[in-house]
């Protein structure tokens, strides 16, 4: 038997920087490192916020880049200050494991 997690869809994150309705709260991803669980990260639709329908997209987000995902989700596309902060913050959950990390060969990371 295998015991670990597979975290492949990290958007909460998003939600949690920007203020989307979606976020999982700022101990996301410090649960599997905390109990040593074994777990597979990937950074997966970190590039959007999740709203509700249109109309419920705070004003201040106005002109921003949008996608309707479908007329009960919003998607508003992150921008390039907001993807560093993304990247920051989860190195530094993925700092939380005490164990080795394995990264993809070189070639992948390009």
């Amino acid at each position: 038997m295998v015991a670990g997690v597979l975290d492949i869809t990290t958007t909460e994150w998003a939600d949690e920087l920007v203020g989307g309705v979606l976020s999982a709260g700022p101990t996301r991803l410090e649960a599997a490192a905390r109990h040593g669980v074994p777990a597979v990260v990937s950074t997966g639709c970190l590039d959007m916020v999740n709203f509700g329908p249109p109309e419920t997209v705070p004003a201040k987000f106005k002109d921003r880049r949008f996608y309707q995902h479908n007329p009960q989700v919003t998607l508003m596309r992150t921008t390039r200050e907001e993807n560093t902060q993304l990247g920051h913050r989860l190195a530094e959950k993925l700092n939380l494991f005490n164990w080795p990390v394995n990264r993809p060969p070189a070639a992948a990371r390009q």
